[in-house]
């Protein structure tokens, strides 16, 4: 069977880090072709490669082999040919592939499974698209990564984000160069960069934002105290960061907080999406209300007073939950799962 994952996507954001770790999962735990569909590879424009390219060059001779990148140009005829000729199955991630990738699967008797990774409903054209998007859900079979976001969709299971954690014994030799207080996502206003900045005003150590968005020249003419790294490979910089701060208004399973937790680093956020959760399951960091911005100080100015033996402490078992909770051996079998009941649901039909 040839697995196609659809993505319409410009950066390296949350979505492309699940695609990437689907993709690596797929390959280490299956046999399975790997079809990379982009419905408009916008890096060609720059005379760059998409990130998440640039990010499969790390994978080995052998594997490599089996990832194909297929790139429609935005064209729905092109799309449209794939899934005549070309498609077994097809998983899409985002609204803009899932709608047109359903579309196309009504058209060609082609099974679809979607991946729903946001609960913002977004405003203007997007509200509109991401409405589009959840009520046509019924002609795929569905992934929410939570259950708040699973709740309006149809035929919808919950599988959550999932990573690769850390080598303990590697967390020790990053503790001294962990000093950044850190907020790591989208720029954008339900991802609340405002709000971090505002939290860290007046906290005397080093503040940074990792991501780029639409707020970035808002966030730099308004807080000095804050350096901005932009779009990055976060694989570089985890260990400069002792602590994130999540404090979004709308999320699903940030994958970022997965991504921190899975390095030992604990997460203080907001009490958006699946957050408490989270956390409340690791009892390592905090979930707040965002209202509550002394507790976001409070909290923030404990972790980086901490001594290093209970940082490190708190950093093995946050590793550990992950690895048993969210890691790509545990997950990767539930979407397959998934990929065989689309299957033979299309089948019957």
């Amino acid at each position: 069977m040839k697995i196609s994952l659809y993505i319409d996507s410009k950066g390296m954001g949350g979505i492309e880090a699940h695609i990437l770790q689907l993709i690596l999962g797929l390959l280490e735990s299956t046999q399975h072709d790997i079809d990379l569909l982009l419905w408009k590879n916008y890096s060609v424009q720059s005379g760059s490669k998409h990130p998440l390219l640039e990010k499969l060059k790390s994978v080995d001779a052998l594997s490599k082999k089996r990832i194909r990148i297929v790139n429609f140009n935005g064209s729905l005829f092109s799309l449209f040919k794939y899934f005549l000729s070309n498609a077994s199955l097809v998983h899409t991630h985002g609204y803009k592939a899932g709608i047109t990738a359903r579309i196309m699967g009504l058209l060609t008797r082609t099974p679809v499974v979607s991946t729903y990774h946001n609960g913002d409903p977004g405003t203007g054209k997007l509200k509109f698209y991401n409405y589009l998007d959840r009520i046509s859900s019924f002609l795929s079979l569905n992934i929410a990564v939570n259950s708040l976001i699973s709740q309006p969709l149809k035929r919808c299971s919950v599988i959550s984000n999932f990573v690769n954690t850390m080598d303990e014994c590697d967390l020790k030799n990053e503790l001294e160069s962990r000093k950044s207080i850190a907020f790591v996502g989208r720029l954008s206003h339900e991802k609340g960069p405002d709000i971090f900045s505002t939290i860290t005003q007046n906290i005397n150590k080093p503040i940074t934002i990792y991501g780029d968005g639409p707020m970035m020249d808002e966030l730099k003419h308004r807080y000095a105290h804050v350096e901005f790294k932009g779009m990055c490979d976060m694989d570089k910089h985890w260990q400069d960061i002792r602590v994130v701060v999540m404090p979004s208004r709308f999320e699903g399973l940030p994958l970022a907080a997965l991504e921190a937790m899975a390095r030992g680093i604990p997460v203080i956020a907001s009490t958006a999406g699946a957050l408490p959760e989270l956390i409340t399951a690791c009892r390592v960091g905090k979930s707040i209300d965002l209202k509550q911005v002394e507790d976001f100080q409070s909290e923030i100015e404990k972790i980086m007073l901490q001594d290093n033996n209970r940082y490190l402490t708190q950093g093995k078992k946050l590793i550990s939950y992950i690895d048993e909770s969210f890691s790509r051996r545990i997950n990767i079998p539930r979407i397959i799962t998934q990929y065989k009941l689309a299957l033979k649901s299309n089948d019957i039909n």
